[in-house]
């Protein structure tokens, strides 16, 4: 693919993220009036993701009902909603909707209900779409050319109306726009080569971006609420072959219960010992998904549990220190108070935590996260305990 039209795709990526949860929606065509066509691909074999590596003790799971391979012939309404205001780029019609079947050539839809933090993946290809002056300061891509890095960005939802986004400016040579008159036409989409971009939404307010499994962004300051639809909504035309969502879930050799301390369950699992341990949804406190925990002042965690096997164990996580000079200590007790293995929170950015403690079968164990400095904070996240 040309260099400028790798770049407008990584801009367009960046638009997906937009707000989506108070758009209108208009009435929706029903499955009758949208043309069906013979698949481009039928023959093709189905692609497999360029998944994130994900952390120990974890594994990526398909989420069918925020995934779609575009296999039938009919847009799936359970999945996607036809957008229409006066903001919008453009209202969907049946006529906007084709090539389905295999490929989904798509004018201005939403996903049909918020998508959790997670890692999302589209195969698409477009020609130079070009956009409302609402979503950005960007009122046609043809005519402009620049970094978006460091400009600001309108989102032009109900909810946040008004709103302004800014982007990192050290990524300004990745992010540059190339300025093109080049229109929309079947045959140049022929040739335009189809890429995958991933969109790994860490938490409410990181990201990383790859194309093709290659890193662009690893990290982004996004400042996006934490229950947000991610939105496709474009004037223009662009093919998707496939969008895969996927979601972060505890593997079986990981033994700890609620790890990563989401669900319903997590106060079940983990016993607090005081108002200043808490589960907490602050974005710069997570580490990924929705909640981390959160350890202050004279406080404590615990998690008691029963080893199946003799050997050795290791306890993995990321913590990082919010205040004060002394992070959490991470401890492993026996029944008899002795401290198998501790560990220390020492890093104002989430790092790697990791100890490792020798156990007989059978044997019970707590697992520790205390704070005893009255002006410390830490927190930690994606916890994992595995058999070495």
């Amino acid at each position: 693919m040309p260099h400028s039209a790798t770049k407008l795709f990584i801009f367009f990526a960046l638009l997906l993220l937009l707000f989506g949860c108070t758009v209108p929606i208009s009435e929706q065509p029903t499955p009758s009036k949208i043309p069906a066509k013979q698949p481009d691909n039928a023959n093709e074999e189905r692609r497999p993701s360029f998944l994130p590596d994900a952390p120990v003790g974890y594994e990526w799971r398909l989420i069918p009902k925020h995934s779609d391979e575009f296999t039938t012939p009919y847009l799936d309404t359970a999945k996607w909603q036809y957008i229409s205001s006066e903001n919008n780029p453009k209202a969907l019609i049946a006529e906007s909707v084709i090539n389905l079947g295999g490929r989904s050539r798509l004018n201005a839809i939403r996903t049909a209900e918020p998508v959790s933090n997670g890692y999302t993946e589209w195969r698409l290809r477009t020609i130079l779409p070009t956009f409302n002056g609402q979503l950005a300061l960007l009122p046609a891509l043809q005519t402009v050319t620049g970094c978006l890095t460091g400009l600001q960005i309108n989102m032009s939802s109900d909810s946040v109306e008004g709103s302004v986004q800014r982007f990192p400016k050290q990524n300004c040579d990745a992010l540059q726009i190339a300025s093109s008159n080049a229109g929309w036409s079947q045959e140049k989409t022929d040739r335009t080569k189809f890429i995958t971009l991933g969109i790994w939404r860490q938490s409410a307010n990181k990201i990383g971006i790859t194309l093709d499994g290659r890193p662009v962004i690893l990290e982004s300051d996004m400042h996006l609420g934490s229950d947000e639809a991610m939105v496709l909504a474009m004037q223009g035309d662009m093919q998707i072959d496939h969008m895969r969502h996927y979601v972060l879930q505890k593997a079986p050799n990981n033994l700890l219960r609620a790890p990563d301390f989401e669900g319903d369950d997590k106060a079940r699992h983990w016993r607090l010992s005081s108002p200043n341990a808490r589960f907490v949804s602050t974005p710069n406190r997570i580490f990924t998904h929705s909640y981390a925990l959160e350890i202050g002042a004279n406080s404590r965690a615990m998690q008691a549990l029963v080893l199946p096997s003799k050997g050795t164990y290791t306890l993995t996580g990321f913590a990082k220190k919010i205040a004060g000079d002394a992070g959490a200590v991470v401890s492993v007790i026996d029944t008899k108070g002795d401290v198998l293995a501790q560990a220390r929170v020492v890093s104002s950015q989430f790092s790697p935590l990791s100890l490792a403690f020798n156990v007989q079968k059978k044997q019970p164990v707590s697992i520790v996260i205390s704070n005893t400095d009255k002006h410390s904070v830490s927190v930690l996240d994606t916890l994992s305990l595995r058999a070495r």
